[in-house]
């Protein structure tokens, strides 16, 4: 069992310090909210530079795959004194951070779909591009709600 808090808190640092590298490569980008949200501005950006977004959402699917690991560890620390929130927080960890991972890699993938099918129809990767957000949008909110829940839990 100590083990597992252990492990638990190492994989919580690496989630840490994944989350203080996928802020900069946020910040790398220099995109505001309103250009992310415009697919005139994405879609050729998108084509231009596509690793960056596929290193986000590599970056952000490793996050979640840790974090669930230092869940896991939360989890074996709780378990003891309160047996039913703990398993209520796994559970609740384990499908908001599933979502994130499912986010990241909608991102990840579609962006770039997006991007190489640029060149053939920029309208067509346009409304490509407002169907991918929406869907990465929904599993966003969908991972924050049962994320917070988890938190809540714990």
């Amino acid at each position: 069992m100590e083990r597992v808090q252990r492990n638990g808190g190492t994989a919580g640092i690496v989630a840490g310090v994944l989350l203080i590298v996928l802020f900069f490569l946020f910040m790398s980008l220099r995109i505001t909210n309103a250009q992310f949200a415009d697919p005139s501005f994405m879609v050729p950006l998108l084509s231009k530079n596509p690793g960056t977004f596929m290193g986000v959402g590599i970056v952000g699917a490793l996050v979640a795959g840790f974090a669930v690991v230092f869940s896991i560890g939360l989890v074996y620390r709780l378990r003891e004194k309160a047996p039913t929130r703990a398993l209520a927080s796994l559970y609740l960890a384990v499908l908001g951070l599933g979502a994130h991972a499912a986010d990241s890699m909608v991102d990840c993938i579609g962006t770039r779909m997006v991007g190489l099918h640029a060149a053939k129809d920029a309208v067509a990767a346009g409304h490509a591009y407002v169907a991918v957000s929406a869907v990465a949008l929904s599993l966003n909110a969908m991972a924050n709600a049962f994320t917070g829940a988890a938190l809540l839990v714990a």
